[in-house]
């Protein structure tokens, strides 16, 4: 073989494995969910307006109404959107079903059956770490790296100067008594 076809062949196969590994990488690392819940949305709305447009005490109290209602509304149209998407999914189940065979039907109704524990199972798990973040998050600091949970991030190239290193908590030494 000549050496510009071997050389194609290996960067080919450079790609391929890291298109491989890449996918392997996203399915083991799920994505975080960085929508923002709904029951956030009036604050975090009310947060960005002041801070954008330097309201008044008497314009927050009468926006907050506002984005009250907004808020609810967007959680009805979640519900509204599962709902129809459940929907939308049940129908397909009874498509595929009609196409197949008895034993297969069956086994079709234990995955969905299986499927739908998993989603129970992975939804208490992420209202789980959730109020575990909310309750860290309403913890004062001094607690919080008294419980060694506090982590300093590392510096970043804008940064004006590192972070101070935490060293860890240790006994003082023994007093030398003559």
């Amino acid at each position: 073989m000549n050496r510009t076809l071997k050389l194609s062949l290996l960067c080919g196969g450079i790609f391929l494995s890291g298109a491989v590994a890449g996918g392997f990488a996203v399915r083991q690392f799920p994505r975080g969910n960085n929508q923002p819940k709904p029951e956030t949305f009036g604050p975090q709305q009310l947060r960005h307006l002041t801070d954008g447009l330097d309201l008044t005490k008497e314009q927050k109290n009468a926006i907050k109404p506002i984005l009250q209602k907004t808020g609810d509304e967007l959680k009805e149209m979640r519900k509204e959107s599962i709902a129809q998407a459940t929907r939308v999914i049940d129908a397909m189940d009874a498509s595929v079903a009609a196409l197949l065979t008895p034993v297969q039907r069956e086994r079709l109704k234990v995955l969905r059956a299986e499927e739908r524990v998993r989603m129970k199972t992975f939804m208490e798990e992420r209202q789980r770490r959730i109020s575990e973040r909310e309750n860290e998050k309403s913890r004062p600091s001094a607690e919080r790296r008294q419980g060694g949970t506090e982590t300093t991030r590392p510096s970043l190239p804008g940064d004006a100067s590192p972070p101070p290193p935490v060293a860890p908590e240790s006994p003082p030494p023994p007093e030398n008594k003559p």
